[in-house]
């Protein structure tokens, strides 16, 4: 077998002058969509486009199964309905002196106990479990519950009939 020489070694080793460039086309190929300029109504076909208009996964509410989803609809009717019976306004204040980074979210106990300062806690356990499972976060925040998005669904106002 033949010895290789300094000169065949260092091509071997040697790193590839043109990865760099490589990897940065491929980069761009997948990330940029070009002739827009040209064209401004043109339909994007780069990969980012697909990912930038998924949904955020914490707009994604679970789907629950049929007697948990019951139970939700009736928690959410009674708290909808005491929070005009009784005009609450102030539900916002303290769960968001909970939530510290401002991002929604609060634990299970905070919310919880704004609940039950309210008087608001579903009366069944059922209904308890399917609110907190349904506002439940994502991933690493699944221990949170977004309270923003609660909020948005019991403040919402009934439309005049």
């Amino acid at each position: 077998m033949p010895v290789p020489s300094d000169r065949s070694l260092h091509r071997l080793t040697a790193p590839s002058v043109h990865l760099p460039f490589r990897l940065s086309s491929q980069v761009e190929r997948a990330f940029v969509e070009h002739g827009l300029e040209k064209d401004p109504t043109k339909t994007n076909t780069s990969f980012a486009h697909s990912v930038v208009t998924a949904p955020h996964p914490r707009h994604v509410r679970p789907v629950l199964a049929p007697d948990a989803a019951a139970a939700l609809e009736k928690a959410l009717e009674e708290t909808k309905h005491a929070i005009r019976r009784w005009r609450i306004f102030g539900l916002k204040a303290p769960l968001a002196d909970y939530d510290r980074c401002g991002e929604g979210m609060v634990t299970e106990t905070q919310f919880l106990r704004v609940l039950a300062m309210f008087n608001l806690v579903p009366a069944t356990p059922q209904g308890r479990t399917a609110l907190l499972d349904y506002y439940r976060g994502k991933g690493a925040k699944e221990h949170m519950i977004d309270y923003r998005a609660f909020l948005q669904e019991v403040m919402a106002e009934e439309p005049a009939s």
